[in-house]
């Protein structure tokens, strides 16, 4: 039976969630990613495979001697590339590609954990799961590098340069993949501390730069060196990346600097109280930038700037934003999915109104110009029901609340002002149950004595379906 644990919605909470934020999640063991075979080829294998067998029985004494060897293993067909394709990384479901044909699931990408989603320098797709570095096509997913553990350790980041080149930072160093092999330079050989590792980004020139929480280094002719933000201290960085013209990125916890090409400080639009943050690329044209919670900004080109704010996509905390060639910003967010573009209203696909990608949206990449997009259809609805337990046994008359992003901060209550926001009461064994609730992911706020009590991160409901109540199990309130 399922059981999931409840965080309380206090000081000490609040402090762990905003420290979770700083690092990356810990994903769940994930199976090795799927190389996409064609039929053929399969069957040609088994065809020499029969072959070999009935020359071995007519012949041992050939076979012993090594004149008939063993069938060579098809080669895996790189995975078609569509133009204009996004993709997202969807919770339960995998990766799920747009193409202007519609929705569909990647092949051998089923419930796989993506780490991160990339328009390598060769022009390629690519991504990165707990266990390996792979080339990603509509078609599914083909593996170029194993990750290693024992080899490049845990990876935080990865980059893949012009000529191919893989470039990781993790746990074990600085790992390159060059001849079928990852070849690793420890932090301290690089010049970094043992602090976590943020990225990793190769520049216009093939070289690689690094970076951990709170150092920077690149390398020039084979030799690591120190490097350093132009202003300002280099300490609290928070994500890399080689930008669409080719030069590296660099975020701290407040602002964005340019590190090659014309170093300096990138500026971005916000909002008051916002700072930039997370940012994305488009394959050769365009950079977008989170500016808080619930906008973001392209920053790049500089005359191209504009911000969005919360108003302008009204889908809540966003998860994944991106951008495509013709400059429309993709943003995920608790509520859906919105497209906007100067010029043009926004495009909004309210969680459940595409089934496809209803749920949890960690990623988002779209290749050249983006995909026809498709019209929203109605938001469809299931049930969620569940127990809520202390000590093993059911707790009779507690509130609930439902929604995308209970918050460890609000006013009334932690559901209050989300998108979807539905209200509870368990019955005399701890049940509850709530209908028509729009496909989607989303958390419970519970109610012990005074206190709020939040399921963190738990995405309940993303594999609820059209119609069907889906049981999500035992809720733990907290002894304290």
């Amino acid at each position: 039976m399922k059981t999931f644990l409840l965080a309380l919605s206090s000081t000490a909470a609040l402090l762990a969630g905003c420290d979770s934020s700083e690092a990356p999640p810990s994903p769940s063991p994930t199976p090795t990613p799927t190389s996409t075979i064609a039929a053929d080829d399969a069957k040609g294998s088994d065809a020499k495979a029969e072959a070999a067998d009935g020359a071995e029985a007519a012949d041992g004494a050939e076979a012993a001697d090594g004149a008939d060897a063993a069938p060579t293993p098809p080669v895996a067909k790189p995975p078609v590339d569509v133009p204009n394709a996004a993709y997202f990384a969807v919770r339960d479901k995998g990766l799920v590609v747009l193409t202007d044909e519609g929705f569909a699931t990647v092949p051998g990408a089923i419930n796989a954990y993506t780490a991160k989603l990339l328009h390598g320098a060769d022009g390629q797709l690519y991504t990165m799961s707990t266990s390996a570095v792979a080339k990603l096509g509509t078609t599914g997913t083909v593996s170029v590098a194993t990750l290693d553990y024992d080899t490049v350790g845990s990876v935080a980041d990865f980059d893949v340069g012009p000529k191919g080149e893989i470039w990781v930072i993790g746990t074990a160093g600085v790992s390159e993949f060059r001849d079928g092999a990852w070849h690793t330079e420890s932090k301290s050989a690089v010049g970094l501390s043992e602090e976590f590792a943020v990225g990793i980004a190769v520049d216009s020139t093939g070289e690689p730069w690094a970076a951990n929480s709170d150092g920077l280094v690149h390398r020039t002719g084979g030799k690591w060196e120190p490097a350093s933000l132009p202003s300002g201290p280099t300490k609290y960085l928070d994500q890399m990346g080689r930008g669409a013209d080719g030069e590296v990125y660099l975020s701290t916890y407040d602002r964005l600097f340019r590190l090659t090409g014309t170093p300096g400080k990138v500026k971005v639009k916000v909002s008051t109280y916002e700072r930039p943050s997370d940012f994305a690329f488009s394959q050769s044209t365009y950079g977008v930038a989170k500016g808080g919670l619930e906008s973001v900004s392209i920053f790049l080109p500089a005359d191209k700037a504009v911000l969005y704010g919360k108003k302008a996509l009204a889908i809540g905390t966003l998860s994944a934003v991106a951008i495509d060639e013709q400059g429309r910003v993709w943003a995920a967010g608790d509520a859906g999915v919105t497209i906007v573009a100067p010029g043009q209203d926004p495009v909004v696909w309210r969680s459940g109104s595409m089934e496809a990608i209803a749920g949890q949206i960690s990623q988002v990449i779209v290749r050249g110009d983006g995909p026809t997009l498709p019209e929203a259809g109605a938001v469809k609805k299931g049930g969620l029901r569940g127990r809520v337990t202390k000590a093993g046994a059911g707790v009779a008359g507690v509130k609930i609340e439902l929604c995308e992003s209970p918050g460890l901060i609000y006013t009334r209550t932690p559901c209050s002002g989300s998108p979807t926001h539905l209200r509870g009461t368990t019955d005399a064994e701890g049940n509850f149950a709530f209908d028509d609730v729009p496909l989607g992911a989303y958390g419970l706020a519970i109610k012990s004595g005074r206190k709020w009590q939040i399921t963190l991160g738990a995405a309940l409901g993303t594999r609820m379906t059209e119609g069907e109540v889906y049981d999500i199990g035992d809720v733990a309130l907290s002894d304290k």
